[in-house]
Order: structure tokens, then C-alpha cells, then sequence
């Protein structure tokens, strides 16, 4: 693949990592939004239904929850090893243009 080029927009990148965070932390407050919500719906029987809907929901939120890490940390360490070959790459030719 020679004269190819490649561009990546690692601010778009870690921008993608700060929506995860924002998603990550929806999903960890979700369960206690829930009961609040289900405290004040005014209508026992439906309230105990979020309730129940919520704490059924626990486990896959908290999976959902750890794989949305592991995508954030990703997309950081893919913009911060893109950001580093770059200047690697810049402070090489520097140096052959000295």
C-alpha cells in the first residue's frame, strides 16, 4: 500500500470515550432512579412493578456496564497510540530533515 494515507481524528476518538463515561454512568444510577421514580409514581401496584422490572435488570445492567469500560479505555488507548506514533513519526522526520 504504498503513498497510502492514513488519518484518524483522535479528538473524535476520546470524544467517543467521554459519551461511554456519560453512558456508563446512566446505566450505574439507573437501578436507584428507578425506585426513586417508582417511590413517587403515586400507584403502589405500578411502583412495585418498576421496582421489580429495575431489580431484574441489575446483572445486565452491571455486564452492559463493564463492557462500556472496556470500550472507553479502548477507545482511549487507541487515540493516545495513534497520538504517539504521530509525533514518533514527526520527530523522525525532523531529525532526516536535519
Amino acid at each position: 500500500m504504498a503513498g497510502g494515507t492514513l488519518r484518524v481524528d483522535t479528538a473524535a476518538v476520546r470524544d467517543v470515550a467521554t459519551d461511554l463515561t456519560t453512558v456508563h454512568r446512566e446505566l450505574t444510577g439507573a437501578g436507584d432512579r428507578s425506585h426513586a421514580v417508582a417511590d413517587a409514581v403515586g400507584h403502589a401496584a405500578l411502583g412495585d412493578s418498576l421496582r421489580r422490572f429495575s431489580d431484574a435488570w441489575d446483572d445486565r445492567r452491571q455486564e452492559l456496564a463493564e463492557q462500556i469500560t472496556v470500550l472507553r479505555d479502548a477507545a482511549t488507548g487507541i487515540a493516545q497510540s495513534f497520538d504517539d506514533v504521530d509525533y514518533e513519526l514527526a520527530s523522525a522526520l525532523a531529525e532526516d530533515g536535519s
